[in-house]
């Protein structure tokens, strides 16, 4: 599944979970009747997971491997980071590339995330869990963009993801200046 710039879309899969992507997304789904499998390729996706123990739901997204059982969460993969918040539920997270003794006792990797917590993985490796600002992380769903304090780079990025007209910083002070406010998503030529 996927979406254009500025489209947003819901999907009910056959399992009776939802998907639904963020603008300029994309989503590989594999359902068996063993394991519910979905890979976030770019973009973002809130996924509402029907509860089904005998099947696993597992969505890999960036460096990490998120499994569900009956939860709610949304996935952002960024330019450097990909983020997770939970909304509802409970969802282990597990990297991708393990390091030092964690290659070999993968247990020592696991993460477990509540509601209102989020992880953070800098495309480096580095992951680290802390509160969630829910509404920010979820507001696109209203047709909303929040900032708070974030670089006007950042901000543009994500500006530039429900547009087809893009906007370029070219001086890097400017490009640093925090951000803060409520955007609509819906009309982005007045970004």
């Amino acid at each position: 599944y996927a979406t254009r710039k500025g489209e947003i879309r819901t999907v009910k899969l056959p399992d009776g979970s939802v998907l639904t992507l963020n603008t300029d997304s994309r989503v590989e789904v594999a359902l068996t009747p063993t394991r519910r499998r979905l890979s976030l390729l770019s973009g973002q996706g809130l996924f509402n997971v029907a509860h089904d123990k005998n099947r696993p739901f597992v969505v890999t997204a960036g460096p990490v491997e998120v499994t569900a059982v009956g939860t709610q969460f949304d996935i952002n993969i960024g330019q450097r980071r990909t983020e997770v918040v939970v909304l509802e539920g409970r969802v282990r997270i597990e990297p991708l590339a393990r390091r030092g003794i964690a290659r070999f006792i993968s247990v020592l990797d696991r993460r477990y995330l509540d509601p209102g917590q989020q992880l953070v993985a800098q495309a480096e490796g580095e992951l680290s869990v802390a509160v969630a600002d829910t509404e920010r992380a979820t507001s696109w769903r209203h047709g909303r963009l929040i900032f708070r304090g974030e670089p006007l780079k950042e901000a543009v990025a994500e500006f530039n993801r429900y547009s087809e007209h893009q906007i370029l910083i070219e001086d890097t002070t400017l490009a640093r200046l925090p951000v803060s406010g409520v955007f609509s998503a819906a009309r982005p030529k007045y970004f």
